[in-house]
């Protein structure tokens, strides 16, 4: 499990030793070979406990940082968050063994099928899956399309469940083992083979359709520089001096990241217009193109005073056009369950409670549908979906990742982003606070980022920005198998578990079982 622990962390983003993917569960499953399966479940917990950990240590940084929680603290709270994440190892692990151990079905097929019901069905804080650590490499991910990025997940673990019946099958004979390495082989080549092969078909399609210059701006500036006295201005400044600048490089359209500007909730959510040029609070300054905000809002009449994280639409003529606000808020980050909000901000200043948005949107920009996603929003696949079904030309992600500073999260955020292009064969533009900022064309590609800051550790930091041109996919065109029948998919894994789970249970065990462990 220690094998399986450390293969699972450095197979990611930032560390991207992606080959190590291909062998990542087989020590997983030789270390729960002739286990029952409830011993092998605590053992999966385990490995799966030492792998959340490590990987997202990250966590700690959020805590010490910004949650006041003292530094010998912080690491027990994260060991709760991989104990909580760890079972996402060890329902697979018993499920696997449960039917293996009754059956002559290959790990090849059993593995996968229960490790991507687990991912479809179980809760989680911060998505995980497999895939990520194929993100950089878009020719072994486009499955994304016909099964979201869980049908990457399935076919990385049954290269994993393939070399393992390879090793079972040595010493059975030269014909056994042909059959395995079969299988492996098979696998292996089909996966990047469909890939390139629908790349090279995707880029004959984008090749004939609109592309629009859009300039992404990251304001580079630490949540601490966002709450000094005097910040603001100057941080306002860097963002219309940058936006000035890709304007003057072709841009028709600007994005600022999330809660980019820096004055809290000036504007009601009634407000029709920017600020007049007198006012040192206005938006626009030095620039005209359309700017797609992100901002806090306030309704004027709202007694209980929280806010709303919002997206808003700046039009040309300095009027508010469409506006977004977050649906899916990060637990005791942006709100905070069961108890009374206010009495938690007093003991953790930091924390906030927001107004949950209504639902998806559209943000309709000179003839141009954008979907909007806020933050973490973008890794969420279902929610993504329902986004791109309301028909839009590319996706728009404002995200402030600066909680997180220059740890491994930035790159996990953009890593587990990439796969909604795939999904819904959509571009994504992503302006995000002190980066990763990224645009991500219609294959998974990361064709343009800029790198992760972190203004408190570097100084303060000049704002990056990109110009991006990004394909414009009309509404209607391109959809995926994925975004038509997700549903089949999404539903018929955790059936297609259930059901070899009951077969193996009423059938006479195949072969004798080892004796457990």
């Amino acid at each position: 499990m220690a094998a399986t622990a450390t293969a699972a962390v450095l197979a990611n983003p930032t560390f991207d030793l992606w080959p190590l993917s291909f062998v990542i569960l087989v020590p997983y499953l030789w270390a729960t070979e002739g286990l029952t399966a409830r011993r092998a479940f605590v053992w999966g917990w385990l490995g799966g406990t030492v792998a959340v950990f490590w990987g997202f240590f990250w966590i700690q940084e959020l805590l010490t940082r910004f949650a006041g929680v003292p530094a010998p603290l912080a690491p027990a709270i994260v060991l709760l968050f991989a104990l909580a994440h760890g079972v996402q190892f060890a329902v697979p692990a018993a499920l696997t063994r449960a039917v293996m151990d009754r059956t002559s079905w290959p790990a090849a097929l059993t593995l996968p099928v229960m490790w991507v019901a687990a991912e479809l069905v179980l809760p989680t804080i911060f998505p995980m899956y497999l895939a990520i650590t194929w993100a950089w490499h878009p020719a072994w991910i486009q499955l994304a399309e016909l099964g979201g990025v869980t049908a990457v997940s399935f076919a990385l673990v049954a290269i994993s469940g393939a070399a393992y019946d390879l090793l079972r099958a040595w010493p059975l004979g030269r014909r056994a083992r042909l059959g395995r390495a079969g299988v492996l082989a098979a696998i292996v080549l089909a996966v990047p083979a469909y890939g390139a092969a629908r790349l090279a078909t995707l880029d004959a399609a984008l090749a004939a359709l609109p592309r629009v210059p859009v300039g992404l701006v990251q304001g580079n500036m630490s949540i601490e520089e966002v709450l000094r006295p005097g910040e603001a201005d100057r941080i306002l400044a860097k963002h219309q001096r940058m936006s000035a600048r890709l304007e003057r490089e072709g841009a028709r359209l600007l994005v600022w990241g999330e809660t980019a500007y820096p004055y809290g909730p000036i504007f009601g959510r009634d407000a029709a217009s920017d600020l007049p040029p007198s006012s040192a609070w206005r938006v626009r300054r030095g620039f005209s193109v359309p700017l797609v905000l992100g901002l806090v809002t306030v309704a004027r009449d709202d007694r209980d005073e929280f806010p709303w994280n919002s997206v808003w639409v700046l039009r040309e003529d300095g009027t508010w056009g469409d506006r977004y606000d977050k649906v899916y808020r990060l637990i005791f980050g942006e709100y905070v369950p069961l108890v009374d909000p206010k009495w938690f901000q007093e003991i953790f200043p930091t924390a906030s409670h927001l107004h949950r948005g209504a639902g998806p949107a559209v943000l309709r920009v000179d003839g141009l549908r954008l979907g909007p996603l806020i933050c973490y929003e973008d890794i969420l696949p279902n929610y993504a979906a329902d986004v791109a079904d309301l028909g839009i030309h590319a996706f728009v992600n404002l995200t402030n990742d600066a909680w997180f500073g220059k740890t491994h999260e930035p790159a996990q955020h953009l890593a587990l982003a990439v796969f909604r292009t795939v999904e819904h064969r959509r571009a994504m533009v992503r302006a995000v606070t002190t980066g990763i900022t990224a645009h991500i064309d219609p294959g998974g590609r990361v064709l343009q980022r800029t790198r992760a800051t972190d203004p408190e550790v570097d100084g303060p930091q000049p704002a990056d920005g990109l110009l991006a041109d990004v394909v414009m996919v009309p509404p209607g065109e391109l959809q995926t198998p994925y975004a038509r029948l997700r549903w089949l998919w999404n539903l018929g894994l955790p059936l297609l578990a259930l059901g070899m789970l009951v077969l193996a249970l009423r059938r006479n065990r195949a072969r004798p079982r080892p004796p457990p462990r």
